[in-house]
């Protein structure tokens, strides 16, 4: 089998060829033929070869390209790391005795406050003096729900970290809001509320243009709501002191990442390997032309001098 390095010699094809009439036709028959020639070659046949491969290598590219989609999607929907107990629970009745006071004690005064908010929610709408919740009572007392609605609010806005270590600095940062609303709370109810105290000018604190009074019931609806989130995530780090867990890797995460890693290696071998066939392809359609080009003008040639004759 010749190379397209070797051009054929003139073969019976061409010098019928060499009498064809028609010139324009005769060098369209002999291009075609020249092709033919060089698919008959060993470079041809390995450009075939190439077209083939290529094909089934795009095939499979798309096919690892759904895979790989799939395992990353998987991926999304798997946690990274997974609570693993580190040790046995403890019962209540193994508590230190402070911590089992402090727990209860957290327990029994939230649904107190939820009901102070609740009830203090109620208490400033029906003394609003609106009609529609004087002839209505009910519509208050639903409006005042959103207090203890709020408070679950803000204590389970603490499950949606994924880690303890954020879930920690909301319950901190949580417990130091509450201190600093009590603080200004109990400084703007001393002032409001002297009692027995002498000194303090009630006629500026009360008068109609002041804002101290709607401000006082702002902020103790507010740290009401505050204390009593607080207390349950109080509750709920004494519950987790005695039953401690960690955060683990997660095994079905840690599978989905090692085959992932396998797929994106199998899928740059498979990419790196469509690169260099498309540039074998590249250069051997450009031999080709040359090879085809080359017969075309030794056949031009050789039509020449068969005229001029």
């Amino acid at each position: 089998m010749m190379t397209v390095r070797q051009l054929p010699e003139v073969s019976n094809f061409t010098q019928n060829m060499l009498h064809y009439q028609d010139e324009h036709e005769a060098k369209h028959i002999y291009t075609q033929y020249m092709e033919l020639e060089f698919k008959r070659s060993t470079d041809g046949v390995e450009l075939e070869t190439l077209y083939q491969s290529q094909t089934a290598l795009e095939q499979r590219l798309a096919s690892l390209c759904e895979v790989i989609k799939g395992i990353k999607q998987k991926l999304s929907q798997t946690p990274r790391d997974i609570e693993n107990p580190q040790k046995p629970a403890i019962s209540f009745g193994s508590w230190a005795l402070d911590d089992l006071f402090t727990f209860w004690l957290c327990i029994l005064q939230c649904p107190v406050l939820l009901v102070m908010s609740g009830a203090n929610i109620y208490s400033n709408i029906m003394a609003s003096g609106e009609a529609v919740f004087l002839d209505n009572p009910w519509l208050a007392v639903t409006l005042s729900f959103i207090a203890p609605a709020g408070a679950c609010v803000i204590k389970f806005a603490a499950h949606s970290f994924e880690y303890h270590k954020p879930k920690k600095r909301y319950a901190a940062s949580l417990a130091l809001l509450t201190s600093a609303c009590f603080l200004i709370w109990t400084y703007l109810f001393s002032q409001r509320f002297a009692g027995i105290g002498s000194g303090i000018d009630l006629d500026a604190l009360l008068e109609e243009g002041s804002d101290n009074g709607e401000f006082l019931v702002w902020l103790q609806m507010v740290t009401e709501i505050l204390i009593s989130a607080s207390l349950v995530l109080t509750a709920e780090a004494i519950y987790r002191k005695y039953n401690p867990t960690i955060d683990s890797p997660n095994p079905l995460y840690i599978a989905a990442c090692e085959d992932l890693q396998q797929q994106d290696q199998l899928y740059d071998a498979l990419q790196k390997e469509r690169v260099e066939n498309h540039g074998r392809i590249v250069a051997l359609e450009a031999l080709q032309q040359i090879f085809v080009h080359d017969a075309l003008a030794q056949f031009l040639v050789l039509r020449a001098k068969y005229k001029s004759f």
